[in-house]
């Protein structure tokens, strides 16, 4: 097993939204749930942002408000929650930075699910300790809409090894799977219900899923990517929003809120800058992976990089 690192502990201050026992939660089982961002009619509210936008662009938020908080005034606004970032402080400190947003809507009765996986992996950032991301729902979550589930304590154990599947279904970049040794015990799963305008915070090792979605309504999540200002990046170009304190470091390319919609140049930088961090290991996974797809469709080795 591996300890929280003594640089996490140092950055801690006095709590002023999360008690005692609820950071000694996260520490030991790597989460916290049951924490409030805004009421239900504000969630609603973003709801209702989150869709204009849908209808504007023509397609899911799912292909394009990640990282939107570069963008979208409303989201930049909802990364400098003051509620989420209190309790953020508590785990990492007082200098925030956002490292960026992803976005899950599951449509009712669709088969998209998230595999088990570790963000650790492909994130490319170090040292990990710090980085904690803020889940904040916009619509209820109950357990036919395919909430997300953690497996406690997974964050103290090793990295566990992930294949990238690109299964269409699956929600992540690379449909990232664990390669599990022995099936997962359901004792030590913990299902996040969460009602509309609520927020779950895990830490960047913890192991978790979600399901489809089997009930009659979407169920929308914005995944907010926090860490203190000290992380670095293993990508030259990796941007980074400060929304709380200081930058003293200077690791990361600055970026600042949106005044509206209209001026994408940073969002389209932060994007890049994603995925280059997030796929710079996964081009030669990518060919084993077609290779294994090619051979069991005894497609010949010549043709496979057509695939």
């Amino acid at each position: 097993q591996v300890c929280l690192c003594v640089m996490l502990r140092a950055l801690r201050q006095s709590p002023r939204a999360l008690s005692g026992s609820q950071i000694e939660t996260y520490d030991s089982d790597g989460f916290l749930l049951g924490l409030r961002a805004m009421s239900a009619d504000q969630a609603r509210h973003l709801r209702c942002e989150f869709e204009a936008a849908e209808a504007v662009e023509g397609r899911s938020g799912n292909l394009f408000l990640n990282h939107g908080h570069t963008r979208w005034p409303w989201m930049s606004d909802l990364v400098r929650n003051p509620r989420i970032l209190d309790a953020v402080s508590d785990l990492i400190g007082v200098n925030i930075m956002v490292w960026g947003v992803s976005v899950f809507a599951k449509e009712p009765g669709s088969s998209s699910f998230v595999g088990w996986h570790q963000d650790v992996n492909y994130w490319g950032l170090e040292p990990d300790d710090g980085i904690v991301t803020a889940w904040v729902a916009l619509t209820d979550v109950e357990p036919c809409h395919g909430p997300m589930e953690f497996l406690k304590g997974s964050h103290l154990q090793q990295v566990r090894e992930q294949r990238d599947t690109y299964d269409p279904s699956n929600l992540l970049s690379r449909g990232q799977e664990i390669v599990w040794e022995k099936p997962v015990s359901n004792d030590q799963v913990q299902i996040a219900t969460m009602a509309a305008g609520m927020f779950s915070l895990h830490h960047v090792r913890l192991a978790h899923q979600s399901g489809a979605n089997s009930g009659s309504d979407r169920r929308i999540g914005i995944a907010i990517r926090y860490m203190p200002t000290c992380t670095r990046s293993r990508s030259l170009e990796d941007t980074g929003m400060l929304v709380r304190g200081v930058d003293t470091y200077g690791h990361f390319i600055l970026e600042t809120a949106p005044v509206d919609a209209s001026d994408d140049a940073q969002y389209q930088r932060g994007r890049a800058a994603k995925t280059a961090s997030m796929m710079r290991d996964a081009d030669h996974r990518r060919v084993g992976q077609k290779d294994a797809v090619a051979s069991s469709l005894n497609v010949p080795r010549h043709l496979r990089a057509r695939l």
